[in-house]
């Protein structure tokens, strides 16, 4: 497994730049049973609800949302919310479609969405919530520095999920820490 290699043909494109055939392929990737067990919205998304979303997405200035290529190929999708005016904070959720999950792929994301959002973005704290089901999701994140946290009071999160979602937190110091550390080891 070359990660060099995965993190250079990983690139994001805005959702707002989509094309009606690359809409079409995101769907079908959240409609994918894997995705929607580790999601929050369990039930299969008609093309009605996906281009609603869709257009509320692209309009909302809150959010920044991206179709996540693998060379050519649509592989899942890259969403930072909650942003604040000044970027200071958000929160964030991707996800891969299960043909595209080969070794290193999830960790080659994960190290361009974190570059992208602290580096082009300058955020300077960025959480996420993680079903608990979800272990290896969970460390993944750990490995890039993220620390559970149990501040959940602040949070429009839905009361069915507070139980059973894990909140990490990231911020840009120990971010910067940790990209050396997976450079050096992974990636010279």
């Amino acid at each position: 497994m070359d990660l060099k290699k995965i993190i250079s043909e990983i690139r994001l494109k805005s959702l707002s730049t989509a094309t009606i055939n690359e809409s079409k392929a995101l769907l079908d990737i959240r409609n994918e049973s894997e995705i929607r067990k580790n999601s929050f919205n369990k039930h299969k998304i008609s093309e009605d609800e996906h281009e609603k979303w869709f257009n509320r997405i692209i309009k909302d200035k809150y959010v920044k949302n991206y179709l996540v290529f693998r060379s050519k190929e649509i592989i899942g999708n890259l969403s930072i919310y909650n942003l604040t005016n000044n970027l200071s904070s958000g929160y964030w959720s991707f996800y891969i479609g299960k043909r595209y999950r080969k070794v290193g792929v999830g960790f080659g994301l994960e190290y361009k969405s974190l570059s992208y959002i602290f580096e082009k973005l300058e955020i300077k704290l960025i959480n996420c919530y993680v079903l608990n089901s979800n272990t290896e999701v969970i460390k993944l994140h750990k490995k890039f520095g993220f620390k559970i946290t149990n501040n959940k009071n602040n949070v429009e999160l839905p009361k069915k999920f507070k139980n059973i979602t894990t909140h990490l937190v990231l911020d840009y110091k120990i971010w910067k820490k940790n990209k050396k550390k997976i450079n050096t080891r992974f990636l010279l």
